[in-house]
């Protein structure tokens, strides 16, 4: 009889050494491309009501028939959807839109896109702190801009909804990513140049110097849900990382 058989005990067996550092899988993510985009040419600078011109109508038309069909190139599936300011030059982009994705699909060029539709968003207006001021003669239209950058308690005022649907998407992309797997959701924007204005004022700093102009129909594209959770926008050919935190 051996020493374990003496005190009622087993051999003691060597076992492997448990791996407590398990890497951790990475959740899929719903990536979502937002492009802020300036609405077209108005008839009128600074008054709520002023349609678009004729060439403003245009130029939207062929923004959106042209990126619709640059996702779809793409992407072997996408979705899309509009959102818009509810001013009346915008909500007449939103329109366009509308009727330019539906043509292309009609003509079978985007069958892999999932079209959401157009959907009204207040806080798109951006205008709310500016127009007041033109219409009780504070500023001239002109002027109004360029006085509103220099305050910026009013940029925070004005950009506090526009990132909290920023956050908004960000949540959904982790939420969405572990529903529905990968996917790129994209949205159209359509708004005005104080929402490109507030957000590069947020991510640069105060505002310095002469403010750039921000053309018709240009657009900004907040890239949001990348590896590891990053965002990055991109303007004018520059990408840069970013997070949420207002200055």
């Amino acid at each position: 009889m051996d020493l374990h058989e003496r005190i009622g005990q087993r051999p003691i067996q060597t076992l492997e050494k448990p791996n407590f550092f398990t890497p951790e899988v990475k959740k899929p993510r719903t990536r979502y491309h937002v492009y802020i985009v300036r609405h077209g040419q108005a008839t009128e600078y600074g008054k709520d009501t002023a349609p678009l011109e004729a060439s403003g109508e245009e130029d939207v038309h062929n923004f959106v028939r042209d990126l619709t069909t640059d996702i779809s190139l793409n992407h072997k599936r996408a979705a899309l959807r509009v959102l818009f300011s509810p001013l009346t030059r915008t909500r007449q982009c939103a329109n366009i839109s509308d009727l330019a994705i539906k043509e292309l699909q009609n003509e079978g060029e985007i069958n892999n896109i999932i079209y959401g539709g157009i959907w009204y968003m207040p806080d798109l207006r951006t205008t709310k702190e500016v127009v007041p001021m033109i219409q009780k003669g504070i500023v001239t239209p002109q002027e109004a801009v360029g006085y509103w950058a220099t305050h910026t308690d009013l940029v925070k005022k004005t950009m506090s909804g526009v990132f909290r649907m920023i956050g908004d998407l960000d949540t959904l992309s982790m939420q969405l990513g572990e529903q529905f797997g990968e996917m790129d959701r994209y949205q159209i924007w359509w708004t005005h140049e104080t929402t490109h204005l507030g957000f590069l004022l947020a991510m640069n700093g105060a505002h310095q110097g002469n403010l750039p102009t921000i053309k018709h129909t240009e657009a900004l594209r907040l890239d949001i849900g990348l590896e590891d959770g990053q965002m990055q926008y991109n303007w004018r050919g520059q990408t840069k990382p970013f997070t949420l935190k207002m200055p």
